[in-house]
């Protein structure tokens, strides 16, 4: 099962986390990669599960993957 967790979020380069840690709480992350291409950091956003909806998300995922992206630019 996490094998199987783990190959989705290394090909969608994100993650969602519902209720996993925290009650009530949901959150989404993406990795930022450093000079070499190798993963250095995450970023990530939270909020309360009742704010959290399959189309909110959508968007949220591409900002965060956006972010992500261009916080890895940078660092190059």
């Amino acid at each position: 099962m996490l094998q199987q967790q783990l190959e989705i979020i290394v090909n969608t380069r994100y993650s969602i986390n519902e209720e996993e840690i925290t009650k009530n709480v949901a959150a989404l992350s993406a990795p930022v990669f450093g000079a070499k291409g190798k993963v250095i950091g995450a970023i990530s956003i939270s909020g309360p599960v009742f704010r959290w909806h399959r189309e909110s998300m959508e968007q949220h995922i591409s900002l965060l993957l956006k972010t992500a992206e261009s916080i890895s630019n940078s660092l190059y």
